[in-house]
């Protein structure tokens, strides 16, 4: 059956075999591992050994990568180290909720610590790489548990593909909140045999335990769980993207070892103690003002000693004048394989490790900053746990030679100038020597936004291609790159070329259409040029034009016959040139006529930009009168008597005073509503002679049937004039029955 996420493979490389030897040896010496996909041997008693699944997971995203073989055993044992017993745990190490912690902020809490070691990837990735390479190998460790350890891919009650979207960003951004149908497993490190038992267990348990499974396992940590391969590919996908967003941040690391050579020696010409800071931009180290700065103090017990280190003391003269010591934060502590990660934010931490049982003894942590002098202190007590005081014994230490650790801090400057330098450095004591004092780091502060501009172009363009050039310049720590955005006919500005590091570029635009231009820089440290409002420049590209303008009457009404219109007209003018554009015109605008008229002519005049004229007329003729029908019978038209005879009851006429009537369209015609019968055509009712000056002379006969009815005639007379008005007129005549006296 197909899974989401069903897409798991490794691959295989020939130089990674020292690499899973070390890794397997490990799995030996760390078969109390805490949790998470399998790290070790099946510790519940069996004696087949399990898949490494943070081994594999890592192994199998490295392979298309190009990471020496050294970098990879580096990152993958940082990764399986997360899940030693003896690693103190913390529930954000492994997305577990813990205690009363809610899902959500189980969540923040685990984000939160895989940006942290994410963040020191980007802060040693070139300083020092091995730093990063475990920081990077911690990061990988958190993120592959937490598709274990959440219902990322449960098939029932699971999260929907929307809210797997929101939660894998919510990963890197603190802003975004997660839905709350996201939910981690719970996991109690004390009792994590047998959690079924466990009266503090909510909803969701991680089911560590022999008796808990099926029934209550939610996490995908083992092969018996149905979602246990969905979990490891989705974990497989999303290393996969890490370790490629973060590969760009490493220099060369073929130097820490050679890439088919497991065993790893220290470098031994770099000083054990060592002070790095953020690496900025160039030799200066520029950085912008607007980032915290990161310091690590690195400290070791030269593997040359003859003793533990029983104390470590570290002290840092922070400046308070260029350093805003309100923003401080404490950040992960580490010695040897121990990690301690303070709440974001605090300037004072203590706490105690104890490394039981591997050795008998207690660690005291104490950092605190004196925010009056801005003195910055750390101290690694050694204690005797049945005592509580230092051990007497000179070789019980918790850091034995050959091991080292380290401190980070972040801190932010305050608002300085451009140049200003800052500096620091450490000074370490190893229990009752004398201090050594760490190399100095310095940065140098760009709070200086870079400048640029447009260089000037020609007033018009004889291509539609042509060349844009802009420059910049910057006081810091110099130019990265320069977008130019480009406006078309005075419309919104769009990026035509965006954060690039060329200084000119080949722009084509339309004939006629004029370009206006301006360009943003970004220096190296992120500052970024304030916006223009207007173009730096400006061109219209006009072409060798060797035709007039295009003029064309718009007009807006009823056309009638002709070239005539029967209604109000609205006369516009389109006027294009596309090649040199219209450099003047006149009589194009708008017009409205209302009255009758025989005839009134408009004229648009228009010149091109390369000088040619051209003129257009066009005449409008209204005529919304209809012609007018005179002389048909009065009402009350009676003839009388009905002798026979044809009588003389009409001389109709027609005219029309503007447009005139249009020939053939006058007609009278009659009709009657008893014709005599037999009909007589020599002898007709209704008798309609043409007259000579247009007319029509209408002859009706005095006659009847012998009902009880009236005779009554009909008249209709139509004419249309030349614009295509109508009028049509009617009228009756009646032979009565009688004279109804």
């Amino acid at each position: 059956m197909n899974r989401p996420y069903d897409q798991f493979f490794i691959k295989k490389r020939s130089s990674w075999a020292p690499c899973i030897v070390v890794l397997l040896l490990l799995s030996l010496l760390w078969a109390q591992n805490t949790h998470a996909f399998l790290s070790g041997y099946n510790w519940y008693g069996f004696s087949t050994p399990i898949p490494n699944d943070h081994a594999q997971i890592t192994l199998a995203a490295f392979a298309s990568l190009d990471y020496p073989d050294c970098a990879v055993t580096i990152v993958s044992v940082a990764n399986t180290e997360q899940d030693n017993s003896l690693f103190p745990y913390h529930h954000e190490f492994h997305f577990d909720r813990n205690g009363s912690t809610s899902n959500a902020q189980a969540f923040a809490d685990g984000a939160a610590y895989f940006r942290s070691q994410k963040a020191l990837v980007a802060l040693f990735g070139r300083s020092n790489p091995r730093e990063a390479l475990n920081a990077l190998g911690r990061a990988l460790h958190a993120l592959q548990d937490f598709y274990a350890h959440s219902n990322f891919v449960d098939f029932s009650g699971g999260l929907n593909a929307s809210d797997r979207l929101t939660v894998e960003a919510a990963l890197e951004n603190p802003a975004i909140s997660v839905p709350n149908t996201l939910k981690l497993t719970w996991f109690n490190p004390a009792n994590k045999l047998d959690t079924v038992n466990d009266p503090l267990v909510p909803p969701y348990p991680h089911g560590y335990g022999v008796n808990s499974f099926p029934i209550l396992s939610f996490a995908k940590d083992f092969p018996s769980i149905p979602e246990y391969v969905n979990a490891k590919n989705a974990a497989f996908n999303a290393s996969s993207i890490l370790l490629q967003s973060v590969r760009g941040l490493f220099g060369d690391l073929s130097s820490l070892c050679s890439p088919r050579t497991l065993p790893i020696t220290p470098v031994t010409s770099l000083d054990p103690n060592d002070k790095t800071g953020s690496t900025g931009s160039g030799p200066m180290r520029f950085i912008s003002g607007s980032e915290p700065l990161r310091y690590v103090v690195d400290f070791e017990n030269k593997d040359t000693a003859t003793a533990p280190a029983q104390r470590v003391s570290i002290t840092d003269q922070l400046d308070s004048v260029d350093l805003d010591l309100n923003s401080f934060s404490l950040g992960l502590i580490v010695f040897g394989s121990r990690q301690v990660m303070p709440t974001a934010g605090l300037a004072n931490y203590s706490t105690m490790v104890d490394l039981r049982p591997a050795k008998n003894l207690l660690v005291k942590i104490e950092a605190n900053l004196n925010k009056t002098t801005g003195l910055l202190t750390w101290r690694f007590t050694s204690l005797d746990p049945a005592t509580g005081l230092p051990p007497t014994d000179p070789l019980a230490g918790f850091l034995p030679p050959g091991v080292g650790g380290s401190v980070l801090f972040t801190v932010s400057p305050n608002n300085l100038p451009t140049g200003t330098q800052l500096r620091n450095r450490a000074s370490i004591v190893f229990d009752v020597n004398a201090p050594i004092d760490t190399p100095e780091w310095s940065n140098t502060i760009d709070n200086t936004k870079p400048t640029s501009h447009v260089n000037p172009l020609p007033t018009t363009q004889t291509a539609t291609s042509f060349a844009v050039s802009w420059t910049a310049a910057d006081v810091g720590a110099g130019v990265q790159d320069v977008t130019v955005y480009v406006s078309d006919n005075g419309g919104p500005f769009t990026a035509w070329q965006q954060n690039g590091v060329a200084t000119s570029a080949l722009f084509t635009g339309t004939a006629g259409h004029t370009y206006g231009f301006y360009s943003i820089a970004r220096d190296l440290v992120g500052n970024v040029e304030a916006a223009e409002t207007a173009a730096e420049a400006n061109t219209k590209v006009a072409l060798a034009d060797t035709t007039p303008p295009v003029i064309l009457p718009q007009i807006t009404g009823t056309l009638g016959s002709n070239g005539w219109y029967r209604s109000s007209v609205i006369v516009n003018w389109s006027v294009t040139d596309p090649e040199s554009g219209i450099a003047s015109s006149s009589g194009c605008g708008s017009t409205t006529v209302t009255a009758d008229t025989a005839g009134v002519t408009f004229t648009c005049s228009a010149t091109n930009g390369a000088g040619l004229s051209a003129s257009v007329p066009v005449t409008i003729k209204i005529d919304k009168t209809p012609p007018v029908i005179s002389g048909m019978p009065a009402a009350g038209c009676i003839l009388w008597p009905p002798d026979q005879k044809l009588v003389q009851v009409a001389i109709v006429t027609a005219s029309d005073a503007l447009s005139g009537l249009a020939p053939g369209s006058f007609k009278v015609t009659g009709t009657s509503n008893e014709p005599i019968a037999p009909n007589d055509p020599n002898a007709p009712d209704i008798v309609i002679t043409p007259n000579s000056t247009g007319g029509f002379v209408v002859q009706l006969r005095a006659d009847r049937l012998g009902n009880a009815n009236d005779r009554i005639y009909t008249l209709t007379a139509a004419a249309n004039d030349v614009a295509g008005n109508t009028t049509t007129a009617t009228a009756t005549c009646i032979v009565p029955h009688d004279q109804r006296k």
